[in-house]
C-alpha cells in the first residue's frame, strides 16, 4: 500500500544516502520505490571502466536533481539479476526515465547537462519502452523472477545451514521430500475431487433410474 510503499522509499533513500541522495535500488526493493514518483536510474557494473567514469557525473547528477522532484537511482547489474532481465540491460552502464509505470532508455551523451535536461524535461520527446518489453509488465515480471531463483535458492541454503545447523545432506533429504509431499498432495486431491464428482454422477444416474 502507500505506507509500505513510502516506508521502502525512505529506507532505500537512508542506505543510499552517501552519494547525493542517490538511491540503491534492487530485486528486492525495486518495484515498491520506483512506484512513488519521478526516477532515473543507472544499471552499472563495479568492475565497468566507463562506469566508473560516469560516478562524479552521476554524483553530481544527484545534487543537481535535489529539488526538482526527480529522484536518482543505481542499480548494481551484477548483483540484481532479475532487474537486469527486466529492464533489458544489454550494455553497461544503461540510464533509464520511470515515471508512473513508463520506462524510457536514454540515448545520448552521458554529461551532467545531456542527463539533467533529459531527466526533468527532454525525457517526453523519447520513445517509451513498449508495454510487452516493460519492466512492469507480467512478462517483465516472470523474467525477474525467473533469474532471480538462483539467488533465491542459495539465500535459503545459506539461511538453513546458518540459522538452523542443518548439513548439506540434510538438506539434499528436504529438496527431495518436499517435491514427493507437494505430488502426494495433489495426487490425494485429485483422488478426493474425483471420487465426488463420480459419486455424484452415479447417485445421479441411480435417482433418475428409479
Amino acid at each position: 500500500g502507500p505506507v509500505a510503499a513510502a516506508l521502502a522509499v525512505a529506507l532505500a533513500v537512508l542506505a543510499g544516502s552517501q552519494g547525493a541522495g542517490v538511491v540503491d535500488l534492487n530485486d528486492s526493493n525495486f518495484d515498491e520505490v520506483v512506484s512513488q514518483g519521478t526516477w532515473v536510474v543507472k544499471v552499472y557494473a563495479p568492475w565497468c571502466v566507463h562506469c566508473k567514469r560516469l560516478e562524479p557525473v552521476w554524483e553530481e547528477l544527484g545534487h543537481k536533481l535535489r529539488n526538482t522532484g526527480v529522484r536518482i537511482g543505481q542499480v548494481d547489474g551484477t548483483q540484481a539479476k532479475g532487474l537486469l532481465r527486466r529492464l533489458g540491460v544489454e550494455g553497461y552502464p544503461s540510464v533509464y526515465h520511470i515515471h508512473r509505470g513508463e520506462v524510457r532508455q536514454f540515448q545520448g551523451h552521458l554529461t551532467t547537462e545531456k542527463l539533467q535536461e533529459w531527466a526533468t524535461s527532454s525525457w517526453r520527446r523519447t520513445d517509451r519502452v513498449p508495454w510487452h518489453k516493460s519492466p512492469f509488465s507480467p512478462l517483465g515480471r516472470l523474467q525477474g523472477l525467473i533469474w532471480r531463483v538462483p539467488s533465491l535458492a542459495e539465500r535459503i541454503y545459506q539461511d538453513l545451514r546458518a540459522d538452523f545447523g542443518l548439513s548439506n545432506f540434510t538438506i539434499a533429504l528436504l529438496c527431495l521430500a518436499l517435491p514427493l509431499l507437494a505430488g502426494g498432495c495433489a495426487v490425494l486431491m485429485m483422488d478426493i475431487l474425483f471420487v465426488r464428482i463420480f459419486s455424484g454422477a452415479g447417485s445421479g444416474q441411480h435417482a433418475h433410474q428409479e
